[in-house]
């Protein structure tokens, strides 16, 4: 049993041993000592006492620990001596870093200063410059204010100084022409005379005696157009005017002994008096049969010794404006033609719009379409002439015209026009609320925008639902009345 226990002991040591020689060779690398590639090693038991195994003393093997334990200390010492070296150059490193860091950072805080102050001072004299200008800018809305009241009135004085010069040099026109006479549908043979064959026609036709005639002047007589007679095949209008204005108001009187014959005499106009006088005989027809005292002389239409002239329609009395040939009042359509009626677009109702004098509503629309179109050129022809048919012959001359811009825009100008006419005109105010609820047409079977497409006499005028046009000057004419009838609720 002893012997047994004695080899126990001693297989134990050498396990002990061997793990202790392992971990000797572990720390043998680190010291570059020599292993040993023995199994045995030295131990003590727990009292201390030396054991001695596979002949390996003890002691020895404890020196070699020792050993490779002092060398493992002094590669740890050497080892920690660099790390503090390199801990204090890193140190060091970290030091001049931070200074220089300090010291750029100090300098960019210097220059950032330095740079929000000549920020304030040029945001100081910015401000101060910003409230000059908003000084001078209203100085100059001030200006351009007082300059714009200045344009309106200069506008509406040259406006007014045209109209006023036109018609003088109308008025000149027209007695120019004051010994003048036309007559229509004298034979027209080749190779006549003009003078003789008037003579001729004076003693024949208007029973005048040969004496009187032979004593009678022409300054001058022809046919107009000019030209030999081959050229038409019509008969041309003989032109004739007289040397003295009595032996023209001799034949003048004579003119009823034609009366029941298909030839006329009229006297010589120019074009615009003779429109001007086609829009104001409705009226003076209508004042005949009313059995009113009238008179037309000219382009001037005299009722009751008032004059008006074709911008006045509006200022006639209401029995001349509410019935007449330009207009029909059906039971529950109230028809109106473009061109003649008070109502039309094409009636001479000045008015103010923007700073602008218009004369009728068909120049406004034609100006404004010039403008949407960019076409001033076209825009300042329109605003010298008052002529309609000449104002349509303008639109069809607009530059870059696909219509699609105006298009957008229409209605918006009709209608603002069509309030400001309505607001100015009083009469032709009234003349229009006279159509109650009843729907409104504008008769013109030529527009097929502004009008119904039918004119004022076809059977199939007062059907709405026969109309071919869009009818927007009715519609505008409808909208004002309401407009109208809100504002005088209120």
């Amino acid at each position: 049993m002893p012997g047994k226990a004695k080899k126990a002991r001693a297989r134990n040591t050498t396990r002990h041993t061997r793990s202790s020689s392992e971990m000797s060779n572990d720390e043998g690398k680190v010291c570059d000592t020599e292993e040993t590639d023995s199994e045995e090693a030295a131990c003590t038991t727990p009292k201390g006492n030396p054991v001695v195994t596979d002949n390996v003393n003890i002691s020895e093997e404890g020196r070699i620990l020792i050993d490779r334990m002092e060398c493992l200390s002094r590669e740890i010492t050497k080892q920690n001596s660099e790390f503090h070296d390199e801990m204090n150059v890193l140190r060091d490193d970290i030091r001049k870093n931070t200074n220089d860091m300090k010291n750029a950072f100090k300098e960019e805080i210097s220059e950032l200063k330095s740079g929000i102050t000549y920020a304030q001072e040029v945001s100081e004299e910015n401000k101060i410059k910003v409230e000059e200008h908003e000084e001078c800018l209203k100085d100059i809305q001030i200006q351009s204010s007082s300059m714009s009241t200045a344009i309106k009135n200069m506008s509406y004085q040259y406006n007014k100084m045209y109209d006023e010069l036109n018609t003088k040099l109308l008025d000149m026109n027209v007695y120019s022409r004051r010994s003048a006479l036309h007559f229509q549908n004298i034979p027209e043979e080749d190779g006549e005379n003009p003078g003789d064959v008037m003579k001729h026609f004076f003693v024949n036709r208007l029973k005048m005696s040969k004496d009187e005639v032979q004593n009678i002047r022409f300054e001058r007589v022809h046919r107009i157009p000019l030209g030999p007679k081959e050229k038409y095949r019509f008969t041309r209008t003989m032109t004739v005017k007289f040397n003295w204005y009595q032996d023209r108001e001799t034949v003048w009187g004579k003119r009823f002994s034609l009366k029941g014959s298909n030839i006329y005499v009229t006297e010589s106009f120019p074009k615009e008096v003779e429109d001007n006088r086609r829009l104001l005989m409705p009226y003076f027809k209508k004042a005949k049969e009313l059995k009113w005292k009238c008179a037309m002389i000219a382009d001037t239409l005299i009722v009751k010794d008032e004059r008006y002239k074709i911008g006045d329609i509006q200022k006639l009395p209401m029995e001349l404006l509410n019935d007449n040939s330009s207009m029909r009042d059906l039971d529950t359509v109230f028809l109106y033609n473009s061109s003649t009626s008070p109502l039309g677009p094409d009636s001479c109702t000045p008015f103010e719009c923007e700073g602008t004098m218009f004369r009728s509503v068909t120049q406004y629309l034609a100006y404004n379409r010039a403008i949407v179109m960019k076409d001033q050129r076209t825009a300042d022809k329109v605003l010298q002439t008052s002529d309609p048919r000449q104002i349509r012959r303008l639109i069809s001359e607009i530059r870059g015209s696909d219509g699609q811009s105006w298009r957008k825009v229409s209605d918006s100008h009709v209608i603002k026009a069509t309030a400001i006419k309505f607001s100015v005109h009083k009469q032709i105010r009234a003349l229009l609320m006279r159509t109650g609820s009843k729907t409104i047409g504008e008769c013109n079977p030529h527009d097929m925008i502004m009008g119904t497409g039918c004119s004022l006499n076809d059977k199939t005028a007062s059907d709405t639902s026969a109309w071919r046009g869009q009818n927007l000057g009715g519609n505008a004419l409808m909208e004002t009345r309401n407009h109208i009838r809100k504002i005088d609720k209120a």
